[in-house]
C-alpha cells in the first residue's frame, strides 16, 4: 500500500519483484497527474527499493492530449528503468467495469463490417484478463530484458494462446 502521488509511503520493509504502473486517465485536467507525475514516483519507487523491473501500460490511440502524457510517461520508464515491459494495447475492457464492456461491443460490430475506419484497428479491444496473462507469461520468460509490446503483438499473443 502506499500514496501514488509519494513514491516513498509504500512500505519499505516488503520486498518487491516488479513495479506495474497501470494508472491512467484520460480526463483532461488529470493527464500529467496520473500519466505522468505518478509514473515519475513508480520509477522513485523502483529506483530506491531496488526494485528490478517496471511494467508500464501504455496507449496505442486516443486523444491527442492523452497520448502525449502516456508518451511522455514511456519515455521516463525508457529513461530511467533498468529492465521495463511497456504495453500498448487498444481499449482494455472486462467484467469489473461496465461501460468498457458496451464498447468492446460497439467496437467488435464494427470490426465485422466489410469497411471499417482504420483508427477501429487502433482501438482494438482487448480482455484485461488476457492481457495480464500476455504480461506474466512475458516476465516469465524475458525478466530483465527492455521490451515494448504493442497491439499487434498483444493480438497476436492472445490468438495464439486462445488456439
Amino acid at each position: 500500500k502506499g500514496d501514488i502521488f509519494h513514491a516513498l509511503s509504500c512500505d519499505k520493509e516488503q520486498t518487491y519483484d516488479c513495479v506495474i504502473d497501470c494508472v491512467g486517465t484520460i480526463h483532461p485536467k488529470y493527464l500529467q497527474s496520473l500519466n505522468v507525475d505518478a509514473t515519475k514516483e513508480a520509477i522513485i519507487l523502483s529506483q530506491n527499493l531496488s526494485i528490478k523491473h517496471f511494467v508500464y501500460i501504455s496507449a496505442n490511440s486516443g486523444f491527442p492530449s492523452y497520448l502525449r502524457s502516456k508518451e511522455k510517461a514511456e519515455r521516463m520508464v525508457k529513461e530511467k528503468a533498468s529492465s521495463y515491459l511497456i504495453v500498448k494495447p487498444g481499449l482494455l475492457f472486462g467484467p469489473k467495469r461496465p461501460m468498457s464492456l458496451l464498447l468492446m461491443v460497439f467496437f467488435k460490430m464494427i470490426l465485422l463490417l466489410p469497411i471499417h475506419p482504420s483508427v477501429i484497428d487502433e482501438i482494438y479491444p482487448l480482455d484485461v484478463r488476457k492481457v495480464a496473462e500476455v504480461i506474466i507469461a512475458h516476465l516469465e520468460k524475458s525478466y530483465g530484458e527492455k521490451t515494448i509490446l504493442s497491439l499487434n503483438d498483444l493480438k497476436g499473443t492472445i490468438l495464439a494462446i486462445q488456439k
